[in-house]
């Protein structure tokens, strides 16, 4: 649907661009979410009906998810002129921005999944089929109108923007079903990775002089994940050394039971 929504808005040569875009784009998250339901999904189905176990698999998943995609993600980012060209010719160059804004979305993409699968592992098709209609409706709707107001970059930000609503439909899903919160350390690592990812994002558009939608985007998502970083990393500062001043107080209070006795 989108590439007919692209035909008729763009013409025929954006088609081929968006073609083009969209492999590159979809060629590594590919490998990715293939792993993902050959190894993951069967392990979480047996576990479906321990919610404890099951949360952590889903936790386990996710952290590998953003580990393996945010190196891609990034190059990317930076490189997307060069990979088209080196993939296809200098004429697709048209294109380069689109994978930025797809890569985008596809480390939300790795997020997401393995939440989904929680539904499908424990049987809960209707469910999972409304959600997945929610998703689709709103992807179609934001293709419609970001084709038309961007052109061919519009159907990358479509689709970032898509996996946005997904990832907010997606959370309450798996917390009514099985009680799921993302770990501390997966929030840590989220927060840091997206620093680097929005940090590069913002280095791209500074070396190219590019002051569209994107540019806003970056600077935002820079500034709030690497302040919120900052703010984790300075928290679990404290609680370690509290934890440590605790033992050291306990180790003390143990040698002067044992001089005690000895007495």
């Amino acid at each position: 649907m989108v590439r007919i929504l692209v035909l008729r808005r763009v013409g025929l040569e954006g088609a081929g661009l968006y073609q083009a875009a969209w492999t590159l784009g979809g060629l590594y998250v590919g490998i990715i979410l293939q792993a993902m339901g050959a190894d993951f999904f069967p392990r979480l189905t047996a576990s479906a009906d321990n919610h404890a176990t099951c949360n952590r698999l889903v936790n386990e998943q996710t952290r590998i998810g953003l580990l393996l995609a945010t190196p891609g993600v990034i190059a990317t980012l930076t490189y997307a002129p060069i990979v088209i060209t080196a993939f296809y010719s200098s004429r697709f160059a048209a294109a380069s921005e689109m994978p930025r804004w797809t890569c985008l979305g596809v480390a939300l993409q790795v997020v997401t999944w393995p939440m989904g699968f929680i539904a499908v592992a424990k049987g809960k098709q209707a469910l999972f089929f409304l959600s997945e209609l929610a998703y689709s409706v709103v992807a179609l709707g934001l293709a419609w109108a970001c084709v038309h107001a961007f052109g061919l970059t519009g159907a990358g930000i479509a689709f970032f923007g898509s996996y946005i609503f997904h990832t907010v439909l997606t959370y309450p899903i798996a917390r009514l079903l099985s009680g799921f919160r993302w770990s501390n350390e997966n929030r840590m690592t989220g927060l840091v990775l997206g620093s680097l990812i929005a940090g590069g994002c913002s280095a791209v558009t500074a070396a190219t002089g590019d002051t569209s939608t994107r540019t806003t985007i970056a600077s935002r998502l820079s500034s709030t994940s690497f302040k919120r970083s900052k703010t984790r990393l300075s928290g679990c500062q404290r609680f370690d050394n509290i934890t440590i001043r605790r033992m050291n107080d306990d180790e003390c209070m143990g040698m002067g039971s044992r001089r005690r006795r000895r007495l």
